[in-house]
């Protein structure tokens, strides 16, 4: 997968060579465990294709992401992944016909007709102004302003509605007020304009666990890491997805806890959210209920420490 166009922490990731091997060799035995559990269904396609395509092996991502289509042939996602991989090995020929295979599909797919574009040489810059727009709304959740943020990543959506960057914006700073409905939909544009972008996934499975939705957050936080494995923000929100699946089945608990570990060892110095994620899990009762009313609610210091200080 090609590189994430910038998005990017501004303080870098103490992921080093010990923990790197440690994080892949466990990520490829969680994928192998849930394998079974995802055989058959469309997402467990598209992130074991991602995968594969991650690890080189095109043939067999090609396979995931063909058999994904034929399953849901009116879903964008793994159509979009599949160009990404072609495009990536150079066979931009290839990627544009898958493209065109998708349109036949879904003739109005915003992520597909913007693929499309890329594909064929038609890019833009970000708009003047942008920059400073994003800059000062991500100051502006730092002091937890949250009105000051929706504000600037509303007007950077109006200034480059295109760019993946100004929705992830939005979608932090409404996530931070904990207005989740709104949040997953800024998400979800930002996926669509990048779906090669990791961390718009985890980010999606972020705001489902807090709204109960843990196993659609599983998905996407594997989806996250089947892309790239070197985010902490992407441990960090599988470690959130099996924890709160752990309360009503034991067997994801061991998984969580590594998750979280990893997530800890990637983070930024200073950085609380993992380790607290991993306090939380381990004084929580097997008993207790995965209803939005049970789970703890994030603080604020939670959110401003687990949103990233995204540049372009």
């Amino acid at each position: 997968f090609q590189a994430e166009d910038g998005i990017r922490d501004r303080s870098p990731s103490r992921g080093l060579g010990d923990v790197y091997k440690r994080q892949s060799a466990g990520l490829a035995d969680l994928l192998t465990a849930l394998a079974d559990k995802n055989d058959g269904t469309a997402i467990g396609q598209v992130w074991q294709g991602a995968y594969q395509a991650r690890a080189g092996s095109l043939d067999e991502a090609n396979r995931y992401f063909e058999a994904a289509i034929e399953q849901t042939p009116d879903d964008w996602l793994a159509y979009a992944l599949l160009a990404n991989s072609l495009a990536n090995t150079g066979q931009s020929d290839q990627a544009l016909e898958v493209i065109a295979r998708g349109l036949q599909a879904i003739p109005d797919s915003p992520s597909l007709l913007e693929q499309q574009k890329r594909l064929q040489g038609d890019t833009s810059e970000a708009p003047p102004g942008l920059r400073d727009v994003v800059d000062n709304g991500r100051s502006a959740l730092r002091d937890q302003d949250w009105s000051a943020g929706i504000a600037a990543g509303q007007q950077a959506v109006s200034l480059a509605p295109d760019r993946s960057e100004a929705h992830l914006l939005l979608g932090d700073a409404y996530r931070a007020s904990g207005e989740l409905s709104q949040a997953l939909s800024s998400y979800q544009r930002a996926t669509e304009l990048a779906p090669q972008v990791s961390l718009y996934h985890s980010r999606q499975s972020e705001v489902l666990v807090r709204q109960g939705q843990p196993e659609n957050a599983l998905d996407l936080a594997l989806l996250a890491l089947a892309i790239d494995d070197s985010r902490w923000e992407n441990w960090l929100a599988l470690g959130r997805a099996l924890a709160a699946l752990s309360q009503n089945d034991l067997g994801y608990r061991a998984w969580a806890e590594h998750a979280l570990q990893v997530s800890i060892a990637l983070a930024p110095e200073g950085n609380q959210a993992p380790a607290r994620a991993l306090a939380e899990l381990s004084t929580s009762l097997p008993a207790q209920t995965t209803s939005r009313e049970t789970q703890p609610a994030p603080t604020e210091t939670d959110e401003v420490q687990n949103l990233s200080l995204i540049h372009i």
